[in-house]
């Protein structure tokens, strides 16, 4: 299949609808300790329960979670997300992405180091120069930023949770298709640069297979 860059309109959901997105879905985990995992999960992070039922309705799932191993962040909890075969596509991705999900009201620096050093520590390869973060840190979006270079890039979450699927997919943007300026002056996002690509080209984690795969 010929992959096409998104167009400004489709990637900010003007013109395309949540169902449009859900072409080529994941499958809702089937095993029984992934379930359980996800299950105690939400009960630590409520807000989480909201993502999935807006991932879902993307045609995307959680695929795994555990809590975090690095020190000094061993109160979060790491998530790994599948999206559909759409949003894939519309956005570069090939692996799943890792969000990582903090309880601490004041997000410290150290919760930012422990996202990136969690890549290391998860049960499979995934998007290696990305990571979403939930905090209920009303100033998490202006220290992510902050931190945040063009290796390594912390998107964050709305602590009070987001309005509707299309959201997520409009922060995505935000962050993906915007974060490298060192590249252009005035990018067009139409057309997303190789730059922000390339980190993300690689192969598809095989254990989370999709509806209709084999």
């Amino acid at each position: 299949m010929t992959r096409r860059d998104p167009t400004a309109a489709e990637v900010l959901g003007e013109q395309i609808t949540p169902q449009g997105w859900r072409a080529n879905p994941v499958p809702a985990p089937r095993d029984e300790r992934v379930r359980r995992s996800l299950q105690d999960f939400e009960l630590r992070f409520p807000v989480a329960r909201d993502h999935r039922q807006m991932l879902q309705l993307l045609g995307s799932q959680f695929t795994y979670a555990a809590p975090c191993l690095v020190n000094n962040a061993r109160e979060c909890e790491v998530t790994l997300v599948r999206f559909s075969g759409a949003v894939e596509s519309a956005f570069g991705f090939t692996r799943e992405l890792l969000f990582l999900y903090s309880p601490y009201p004041d997000l410290q620096h150290r919760t930012f180091v422990a996202a990136r050093a969690s890549l290391r520590h998860l049960p499979r390869d995934v998007t290696p120069d990305l990571v979403v973060v939930w905090s209920k840190d009303p100033r998490a979006r202006v220290k992510l930023d902050d931190w945040s270079g063009t290796e390594f890039t912390a998107i964050p979450l709305p602590a009070d949770g987001l309005d509707d699927p299309l959201e997520l997919l409009r922060i995505l943007r935000e962050y993906v298709f915007t974060r490298d300026l060192y590249y252009e002056t005035t990018p067009d996002i139409r057309r997303p640069r190789a730059a922000c690509r390339s980190p993300r080209r690689g192969c598809r984690a095989t254990d989370t297979p999709r509806a209709g795969s084999r």
